[in-house]
């Protein structure tokens, strides 16, 4: 988890660089970084990720996206998905 919140605190400031005047190609990968981030993580990660059972979050997941083991739910893990 700790490195998938990596990842995407880096694209979150490639994109917020590009829209601040920064050249055209720099731009065009942050636009592609994006669309990769919300079709290839959050569109897939939070349909998956609530618990529709029980309420709140699930944060145990195999590769593939599939839930997996003990779902323990911590107050700080359901509020960064909040």
């Amino acid at each position: 988890m700790k490195s998938s919140f990596s990842s995407i605190l880096i694209i979150v400031v490639a994109l917020w660089g590009c829209r601040q005047g920064v050249e055209e190609p720099r731009r065009q990968i942050a636009v592609k970084m994006e669309a990769s981030l919300k079709s290839e993580s959050l569109d897939k990660w939070y349909p998956q990720s609530l618990d529709t059972l029980y309420g709140g979050f699930l944060s145990s997941f195999t590769y593939d996206f599939k839930p997996t083991g003990e779902q323990e739910k911590m107050i700080v893990t359901q509020a960064r998905h909040t």
